[in-house]
């Protein structure tokens, strides 16, 4: 015979699978609204093609109007709009986690920082071109199974090692 424990137990399972879905829901959301900004970044672009001596105004600009109408702090909607335009471009395989929403976008925003020192070595030719798209499918399997801060502590590694650091510059003060 099921005890009262035993229903409470169940129900408190029910809820957590209930938030567990509910999260992954709000990071397809998420997904879906960092696409929107991509798109707006394209047409910032080609406006910005078509005014080059007014690109940064018009960029000013349309980061202003987002951040009114969301009622976000402009340097947040900066690094949204710069997750967006690099998760869009340059990382297929965290783009695709994102949309399924098995990685949020503060898993997203630590994987775009930690890959500067990456997408760097390789324009600079230190780094194989297909450095981005390894550490690409690495962030993600990182990213999927730890938290934004975790991820981004693993990244580092990664990222340094798929850029070529040496220990030294990984740990100097400029690389911080």
């Amino acid at each position: 015979m099921p005890t009262a424990t035993d229903a409470n137990l169940e129900q408190r399972i029910q809820l957590l699978d209930s938030w567990v879905e509910k999260r992954r829901q709000i990071a397809c959301l998420e997904s879906e609204a960092s696409d929107l900004l991509a798109e707006r970044l394209r047409l910032d672009g080609a406006e910005g093609d078509e005014h080059p001596h007014h690109r940064d105004a018009i960029h000013r600009s349309m980061v202003a109007e987002y951040s009114a109408a969301g009622r976000i702090a402009q340097g947040s909607i900066e690094y949204a709009f710069t997750d967006a335009g690099f998760v869009n471009a340059s990382h297929p395989h965290v783009r695709e986690a994102f949309r399924r929403g098995t990685i949020t976008a503060a898993h997203v925003r630590e994987i775009v920082r930690a890959a500067g020192i990456v997408r760097e070595a390789v324009n600079n030719g230190r780094a194989d071109a297909d450095a981005v798209q390894r550490y690409d499918i690495g962030a993600v399997t990182i990213a999927e199974r730890e938290t934004p801060a975790r991820t981004k502590v693993h990244l580092k590694g990664l990222a340094a090692v798929l850029a070529g650091s040496t220990t030294n510059e990984r740990h100097s003060p400029s690389a911080r």
